[in-house]
């Protein structure tokens, strides 16, 4: 599941962030755009745009572009030879201009190269025929003046003039998800003012006017029908549907969103409440001797709940036991007992094994993959039957030196998996053979049910953020980023929820269990605190041997060893005590180290390929009322 979420959150990451680069590396904004429409008698209408540009870095010209996309009306055309006026820096500036084609309208490039602070005024005065269309009782507008600009347009200004007011209706449309313009009456026309229209955003003028105020010769494709019913019915459903909308993706998606999470963390809730079970001891408790007489490796898994194999590099970062210390915890258990004992040789000291007398057979297995089947061993070469060249991957240099190389890796990962798993078993049998009471359980049927209830919720409300972030997106043509935010607040957060219950299925304490558990939890932070004890608790210890191994295996034997050097306190395993004499001097950090670069360097060798490489090779949103034309520009 973990992956899985992580996948997840790269693909939401990558859809809202990744864009895609342009050539041009020019910097600009562009401050003011204010565009003035007049229509003539004659069915005519001259468009002139005034762009204010600011520029940033160096730059070579403008371009502008004025579409002529379908659905327009019959015989919509926009005329060569616009007239074109720039002025830079407040000083009118010579250039030169290109005009060409498009397929669906018509581009200007201005040539006027200048440098980073200039400011240009672009003056362009398009000429359309035909530029409405005719019915019997309007004449009506659907035009898109704004569309594909390539920066965001500031402090827009909309002027329509010729035709007047009287009886006639004006509406400004940016999509079901952007403001509104809001559209004002004036002397012989229509006024409009937007503090900013977005890089790619449309902006579509509808409108109609009687049918009187063109000259009664001017024919058209729809001068036999009626358009005044048609054209409210479209504003109605516009209004209509713009409401709809946003109560579907900013009321309807969250309310069932919100409803899927609250019941998922209602149900673990109810988990929680049914499997939590009070410590009968304050945090604050010390406990001054083991509660339990166990090898290490057995109080890990019984106490615990923590497997050899689980502790170990294979599954690294996931135990509250660190491996080093259960290793070392072991190897201090085995001198306590007589089993081994180290010797000086040189600079090095060495392991050597005395005898198996009163060995488990879990406990032989430990021993016979610490000293890899020899009898004497460095405290730096233990786990030596794991081994694996550092630099396996680097050598290989066709597909039979990387089958070769995949087959080591396997064999060294399977050999360690199959040895700690073995071990494992064995101390579970050995755990089973010993009657004590339980201290973990599994959930019970019900339980699981009612896990899997929540994480199934928890699962549709993230894929209703996705569709709300992706599916609407696609859509809609917008960027909801209320449903990236929200997605960013519920992932990791329930990813917790979930991953605590995951981990608490497997390891819920039983009744008699949180009493051990606690007991253990005690004992442990009596040797975290050890140091700040007072004479009387200090003195109430007796096996000191034994605090010993505890206290490495918990990762307090700094701690110990200064108290008993301190205070002067004895233990009769000589060999034990030169350790808690100098502990720095006895570690297998060096070991553990190359044992999980060992097991590291096994699994990459394991699924190596020298040939790991990889290539790649609708709506129109909505909130409009199905005009044509289009509008853009930028700088270059």
């Amino acid at each position: 599941m973990k992956k899985g979420l992580f996948l997840f959150l790269l693909f939401c990451f990558c859809f809202v962030s990744v864009r895609v680069v342009y050539a041009s590396d020019v910097e600009y904004s562009i401050d003011s755009y204010i565009a003035h429409l007049d229509i003539a008698e004659d069915n005519s209408a001259s468009f002139r745009q005034e762009i204010y540009y600011k520029f940033d870095s160096d730059y070579n010209g403008q371009y502008v572009t004025l579409g002529a996309a379908n659905p327009l009306p019959l015989n919509f055309e926009i005329q060569d030879n616009p007239q074109v006026g720039v002025e830079t820096n407040g000083e009118k500036r010579e250039f030169r201009m290109e005009e060409a084609n498009l397929t669906d309208g018509k581009q200007l490039k201005i040539y006027n190269s200048g440098v980073a602070g200039d400011t240009v005024k672009l003056t362009i005065n398009w000429k359309i025929k035909n530029f409405l269309s005719i019915y019997r009782d309007i004449v009506e507008m659907n035009w898109f003046p704004i569309s594909d600009w390539d920066k965001e347009l500031r402090k827009v200004r909309f002027e329509v003039r010729g035709l007047g007011n009287a009886d006639a209706a004006l509406y400004a449309h940016r999509g079901f998800f952007n403001s509104g313009a809001e559209v004002q009456k004036v002397e012989d026309g229509f006024d409009m003012e937007l503090s900013s229209v977005k890089k790619g955003e449309k902006l579509e003028l509808h409108a109609f006017w009687p049918r009187a105020v063109l000259s009664s010769s001017l024919t058209g494709d729809n001068q036999g029908r009626l358009g005044k019913e048609v054209f409210e019915h479209t504003e109605k459903q516009i209004l209509f549907k713009t409401k709809f909308y946003r109560i579907i993706v900013y009321l309807g998606m969250p309310v069932l969103v919100s409803s899927f999470l609250n019941w998922s963390l209602w149900t673990l809730w109810g988990i929680y409440k049914n499997t939590y079970l009070k410590s009968p001891y304050p945090k604050d408790a010390r406990l001054y001797e083991a509660p339990q007489e166990l090898s290490p490796l057995l109080v890990a898994q019984y106490a615990f709940n923590q497997s050899f194999s689980e502790v170990g590099p294979l599954t690294p970062g996931r135990s509250s036991i660190g491996f080093e210390n259960l290793v070392g915890a072991s190897l201090l258990d085995f001198i306590d007992r007589g089993n081994i004992t180290y010797i000086q040789a040189g600079n090095k000291l060495k392991l050597k094994l005395v005898h198996y007398e009163k060995i488990s057979d879990f406990e032989f297995d430990f021993i016979r993959m610490l000293f890899s089947g020899q009898e004497e061993v460095d405290t730096e070469t233990l786990f030596s039957q794991y081994q694996i060249d550092s630099k396996i991957t680097q050598k290989v240099k066709n597909k039979y030196q990387e089958k070769k190389v995949r087959e080591t890796g396997k064999a060294v990962y399977n050999h360690f998996k199959k040895d700690s798993e073995q071990v494992t078993v064995k101390v579970r049998k050995t755990l089973d053979s010993m009657n004590l009471p339980p201290v973990f359980r599994s959930f019970t049927e019900e339980e699981q049910g009612l896990l899997n209830r929540a994480k199934i919720l928890y699962l549709l409300a993230l894929f209703l953020l996705l569709v709300g972030l992706i599916g609407f997106g696609l859509l809609f043509h917008y960027f909801f980023w209320q449903y990236l935010l929200a997605l960013l607040l519920v992932i990791p957060f329930g990813f917790l929820l979930i991953s605590y219950f995951s981990h608490l299925s497997r390891n819920c304490l039983t009744q008699e269990g949180v009493v051990i558990y606690s007991q253990w939890q005690s004992f442990k932070h009596m040797l975290a605190v050890i140091a700040r004890l007072e004479k009387a608790e200090l003195e109430s210890i007796v096996l000191w041997n034994r605090i010993l191994v505890y206290a490495t295996l918990f990762g307090f034997t700094k701690e110990v060893s200064k108290v008993m050097r301190l205070n002067g306190i004895k233990i009769e395993n000589s060999t034990l005590y030169d350790i808690s004499l100098q502990p720095s001097y006895f570690t297998i950090s060096s070991s553990i180290s190359q044992l999980n670069s060992y097991i590291a360097i096994s699994h990459s060798a394991k699924t190596f390929s020298i040939s790991s490489n990889s290539g790649s090779g609708g709506f129109s949103g909505g909130g409009f009322s199905g005009g044509g034309g289009g509008g853009g520009g930028g700088a270059f």
